[in-house]
């Protein structure tokens, strides 16, 4: 298999696990606290990526990561305290709406993740899109979009 086919599985399979996960959720919280289910939620992605990454570096696939430095500090805490408060607020946002309303602001979620992540990336990053780069803003070169710290005649930004 292509590895074009084989990211389009993989994305078709964590798309299917994620849809699931909202609705199996609300059952299990019936019997279990909404605290202690996005701990178990984060048990087992944490055991899945344990997996994961035993079988790359077996399969000697494990490329070298940059170390975090001290710059990234701030943005690193920043992360976990979110990724520690969602799951929680989902799992309490579960047991006080209907499965209707989870489901449609699942999806919601979703479609509006897409939007924000396709009109923010750069035209560069999109020239692989089946529907090419948006209009607008991030057809522009960079130099002359809002905020970049140059006019459209400069070619580099200012550090």
């Amino acid at each position: 298999m292509s590895e074009k086919r084989t990211s389009i599985v993989w994305a078709l399979l964590a798309a299917a696990l994620y849809a699931i996960s909202s609705p199996v959720s609300k059952l299990l919280l019936r019997e279990v606290e909404p605290t202690m289910m996005a701990a178990l939620l984060y048990l087992g992605a944490g055991l899945g990526m344990l997996l994961l990454g035993i079988v790359r570096r077996r399969l000697g696939l494990g490329a070298s990561e940059q170390r975090l430095t001290r710059r990234d500090l701030p943005y690193t805490v920043g992360m976990i305290v979110l990724d520690v408060a969602a799951p929680i607020c989902l799992m309490i946002g579960l047991t006080s709406t209907t499965s209707a309303n989870a489901s449609l602001l699942n999806n919601f979620e979703i479609v509006a993740t897409s939007l924000i992540a396709r009109y923010r990336q750069d035209s560069c990053a999109l020239s692989d899109s089946p529907i090419g780069p948006p209009s607008g803003a991030a057809t522009r070169p960079a130099a002359s979009r809002p905020g970049s710290g140059g006019s459209p005649t400069r070619s580099r930004r200012r550090t």
